[in-house]
């Protein structure tokens, strides 16, 4: 027991009161009995791994990968970013700030009372020596400090080029130096690819930011680095030598798969495998590849080229160090691997265990008591099962009893365990809904019950981490944030606080006159909504997805919202709430075909194809239009009761990605595909006509999918003739990531390119200022870029705000000050004054660049 046990305790019951307090009884039940925070409760029955598959090619899709180039196109973007801030930057103008949620109040959990959540917790750390030290890494949120238990959270990594974390790792003899590894390994398609490896000096004091470290590795094909493309999924560092570290890498999502390559090659990815650098304190580390499994690779290259998924190395004994390879069941390819010659300058590595599943992922935890060396595997095995070795990972057993399907059915995404650092019959584990975290005492012969040691915890486990000083500390992490044990794994505190933030928002969707109300969905944590008092709730269930607010509201009570789930072809639409009262789970009305409650509103589910978080819009009137699309366009003129199709089916198994109304004429629709293609009608007619340009970005030839997104279209708030596209995906022409057009009636010849300063990554956002149109706002993979000139050059506009992905952009009017707010894939809602509300010092209050100087209502 700790210290600050007592004062978090409190805390911690006060969180608790509120959540039960603040939810329905009937809602709560139903979340209990239900345990998936993925799947709503009208969803029973529907397949998960279709469901977690058609979720990752989504995101996949958003972020425009795979890319099919020879370089790293999101590095040199964010070396454009840096060069066009030096030249462009605004001097002391508002940078933009976070709002949170920090937290969510009421979670979704497995079982129990509502804890708060924050999002997706992929790494932690424990300070060797004080267990109230602990450092967190989000899926992309960057890296996070406490040095008193979880009692309060900082922010120390948001200088990084990446904050898509997959790996912590303190050095056992200088606990001050924290390496951090980039590039998410969780396997879900916005698991981001990173950067590299960081070294964090003074890190529980001044967290001084080095990296990153991403050099060139002497390998059988030439122009390789080691980590370029890769997620890192372990680091473990020599016990007395913090210069001395093995680095773990894993696909992310634009990576190769273990069996070759899905677009894009080595170079420039890096090889995977593992990496060792015995100079990592130095001011350029060097890294040399061993070679671990060698079934897989890339000629000329015997390395190998195969996935590890993770090392754990002797406590005692640098030179003992095991590695999880995902691959075949086969000789050098999937399983376990040995080696008692770490640091040798080749190293011998033996497969001493060949998986039992193809391509299982496996997760490994050890321990040393005398001169027994224990490590457990758990691993994907037979949809979940867990092995152990008592001889330092030269022989492993048999399955255990214990964990049994622990995993399943998404042993790819949810794994974690630790071993006690001197017990090696006590280990934790945790896995998906099926065994959320759970702990024995007998070496994993049996294990608790998610109702004996998961209470209150969100599901999707992918990070654990017992105290080293202090075993009855354990630390857990899952999709819905962190969490902290003072009894070795038996109850649970969240620990998602003030200053924590990690929430995955999809989209945003802001109440025209109240300065506070908005709504939007996110990964995993439901839909979130904004209240007008400025605190944050989790409106309904499941992984929200697109969100509105009809702009008609007369206040910020009879409010008419709506917001999607996730959709497939044979089940899709959404749900409606018409006040903010009712915006709670089980008070939303579903419209749509397939799901169970739903009332039929003429969407048809023959769909050919539709997104997983399929686009809604916004049209004029009172109320105001909707739109949903799927193969088709849907419309619906009395709040979605009634919702027929108002186009044909575009193009047969292309997806609808982005739709578009004019604010001042609802007649005037366009519409998006996943290939890129734009289709439109000025007149309302049912016969949309292809409207796409020649010159617009077109799928790479090599991609067999024809994937290029349309990430958004946007009218003019008083001009129904000029619009703009964005496109997502990497490998687009200079200038040709936006277009534009003041004549949408004459179709694809008016178009033109209005990208001019993007760069080329994923645009996924576009908006327009409504009080200066010709200032347009665009959210890219990488932050957010200002054009004050309709589109015709565009700048960074992105100060104060850390490289994350903006999935959308919203004007929030009213208020004592209007402001532009940011949907973030990582790091929650962001705002900032708008350029047309800044007063600069040359007096124009629209200026373009100089010193500001004032901000007006």
């Amino acid at each position: 027991m700790t210290l600050r046990s007592a004062a978090l305790r409190v805390s911690s019951a006060a969180l608790l009161l509120v959540s039960i307090v603040g939810s329905s009884p009937l809602a709560a039940q139903a979340a209990e009995a239900w345990g998936d925070a993925d799947l709503p409760p009208f969803a029973a029955g529907f397949d998960k791994g279709e469901y977690l598959r058609a979720r990752g090619e989504h995101l996949e899709l958003l972020r425009g990968l795979p890319h099919f180039l020879s370089y790293d196109p999101r590095a040199r973007a964010l070396a454009e970013v840096e060069a066009a801030r030096r030249e462009a930057a605004m001097v002391g103008v508002p940078a933009w700030t976070e709002l949170g949620p920090e937290p969510i109040p009421n979670g979704q959990v497995s079982s129990g009372p509502q804890l708060a959540v924050s999002g997706r917790v992929s790494a932690i750390a424990v300070h060797p020596g004080d267990a109230d030290i602990v450092y967190v890494g989000a899926a992309q949120g960057g890296v996070y400090r406490s040095i008193n238990g979880g009692t309060s959270w900082t922010k120390i990594f948001d200088a990084a080029q990446s904050l898509a974390i997959g790996a912590l790792a303190l050095a056992p003899s200088d606990p001050t130096i924290l390496y951090v590894g980039t590039g998410e390994s969780a396997g879900s398609a916005d698991s981001f690819f990173g950067v590299g490896v960081y070294r964090i000096e003074n890190a529980d004091t001044t967290a001084d930011l080095f990296g990153p470290f991403d050099p060139p590795v002497a390998t059988g094909v030439p122009g390789t680095t080691a980590f370029t493309g890769r997620a890192i999924s372990e680091i473990v560092v020599h016990p007395t030598d913090p210069a001395t570290i093995f680095v773990a890498t894993y696909t992310g999502t634009g990576g190769n798969p273990s069996g070759g390559s899905v677009g894009f090659t080595v170079p420039p990815l890096g090889m995977l495998g593992v990496y060792r650098s015995t100079d990592a304190t130095a001011v350029s580390p060097s890294f040399t590849k061993l070679t671990v499994a060698t079934g897989v690779t890339v000629p000329p290259d015997t390395t190998g080229n195969l996935a590890v998924s993770d090392l754990a190395l002797d406590p005692g004994d640098a030179n003992r160090l095991v590695a999880w390879v995902r691959g075949a069941a086969s000789a050098q390819n999937g399983g376990a691997y040995l080696t008692t010659n770490a640091l040798a300058p080749n190293p011998t590595f033996t497969q001493t265990l060949i998986t039992g599943t193809a391509d299982a992922r496996g997760e490994l935890a050890g321990n040393r008591v005398g001169a027994i060396v224990t490590f457990y595997a758990a691993t994907g095995e037979s949809n979940g099962r867990l092995r152990k070795s008592t001889d330092g990972g030269a022989t492993w057993s048999p399955f255990l009893t214990g964990g049994v399907n622990f995993c399943n059915p998404q042993c790819w995404y949810d794994i974690a365990i630790d071993v006690h650092p001197t017990n090696a019959e006590v280990v934790n584990l945790g896995g998906s809904p099926a065994l959320v975290q759970a702990r024995s005492t007998n070496g994993g012969t049996s294990f608790t019950t998610n109702g004996q040691s998961a209470v209150g915890l969100h599901v999707d486990s992918h990070a654990l981490a017992i105290a080293k000083s202090d075993p009855d500390v354990v630390y857990f992490g899952s999709d819905g944030g962190i969490y902290r044990s003072d009894d070795a794994g038996l109850t649970w505190t969240t620990l998602n606080i003030e200053n924590f933030a990690a929430t995955q928002f999809q989209g945003l969707a802001t109440h025209p006159s109240d300065g506070e109300l908005m709504i939007g969905g996110t990964q995993d944590n439901g839909t979130i909504l904004r209240r007008p008092d400025g605190t944050w709730y989790r409106a309904d269930w499941g992984d929200g997805g697109y969100a509105l607010i009809d702009q008609n509201a007369p206040d910020a009570t009879n409010v008419v919202m709506y917001h999607t789930y996730f959709n497939q072809t044979n089940a899709m639409g959404f749900s409606r709430v018409t006040n903010v009262a009712n915006a709670s789970e089980g008070n939303w009305q579903g419209y749509g075909c397939g799901f169970s409650g739903f009332i039929n509103n003429g969407i048809t589910c023959t769909a050919s194809a539709i997104l997983f978080y399929a686009p809604m819009a916004l049209g004029p009137g009172t109320p105001n239009t909707i739109y949903f699309g799927s193969d088709r366009l849907y419309r619906s003129a009395d709040l979605g009761v009634t919702m027929p199709p108002v186009s044909q089916v575009l193009e047969s198994g292309r997806a609808i990605t982005a739709i578009g109304i004019a604010p001042t004429n609802d007649g005037v629709r366009a519409v998006g595909l996943r290939n890129g293609k734009i289709w439109g009608t000025p007149t309302g007619s049912a016969t949309f006509v292809d409207m796409t340009n020649a010159g617009m970005p077109q799928p790479n030839p090599a991609d067999s999918a024809a994937r290029r997104p349309v990430g958004e279209i946007v009218f003019h708030p008083a001009d129904a003739n000029t619009a703009w596209v964005a496109f997502g995906g990497y490998g687009v022409a200079t200038g040709h990531h936006v277009w534009k057009t003041t004549n949408f009636a004459g179709g694809a010849a008016t178009w033109a390119s209005s990208g001019s300063g993007l760069p080329d990554v994923p645009v996924n956002a576009l908006a327009v200022d409504p009080a200066l149109p010709t200032d347009v706002y665009a959210g890219t993979d990488i932050g957010v870029f200002l054009s004050r000139d309709g589109g015709a050059t565009w700048a960074p506009f992105d100060e104060g705000m850390p490289h994350v992905a903006v999935f959308d952009l919203a004007f929030q009017e009213g208020g004592a000050q209007r402001r532009l707010r940011a949907a973030t894939h990582g790091r929650g809602i962001w705002e900032r004054v708008p350029a047309s509300n800044l007063i600069f010092a040359d007096g124009f209050e629209s200026g373009n660049t100089g010193n500001w100087s004032a901000a007006v209502p």
